[in-house]
């Protein structure tokens, strides 16, 4: 039988800094041949049938308040995927195998959660692609 080692120490300095992290539905949905990520296929998994969450990120405990106080980190899927980013719009015409939705945009939900979207300083994104950049443009500039 293997032995469990002690993991090792982090060496984290102290801060006075915290941050609430609350995860947030995006109702996005998404399904996608797993080929797009998985080569060669394995059978019996063929598909790909996931959600997106995004997070809402508020530092809190600050002497100063900055427009960066509150983040949002990702936005799901767009309501409308037929008005997104060119190359996206052209995989979703051209492959029927991939489907996407979402039933509400990510400024609605926030808006729903008491989040006023003057308060959100900027939107992180983990990655561009269509299951996480959702659609800026709901958010005040």
């Amino acid at each position: 039988m293997a032995m469990t080692q002690r993991p090792p120490e982090l060496n984290i300095p102290h801060s006075n800094s915290i941050v609430h992290v609350s995860i947030l539905d995006t109702t996005s949905h998404i399904s996608i041949p797993s080929a797009y990520f998985v080569q060669p296929p394995v059978p019996g998994f063929e598909d790909l049938d996931a959600c997106a969450y995004s997070f809402l990120i508020k530092r809190s405990n600050t002497a100063t308040k900055t427009k960066y106080d509150t983040l949002v980190f990702d936005l799901g899927i767009r309501t409308d995927p037929e008005n997104g980013p060119k190359d996206i719009v052209e995989e979703l015409n051209t492959n029927p195998a991939v489907n996407l939705s979402a039933k509400k945009d990510m400024a609605t939900i926030l808006r729903e959660k008491g989040q006023a979207l003057e308060d959100i300083g900027g939107i992180i994104w983990s990655h561009w692609h269509f299951d996480h950049t959702g659609d800026p443009a709901t958010f005040p500039s």
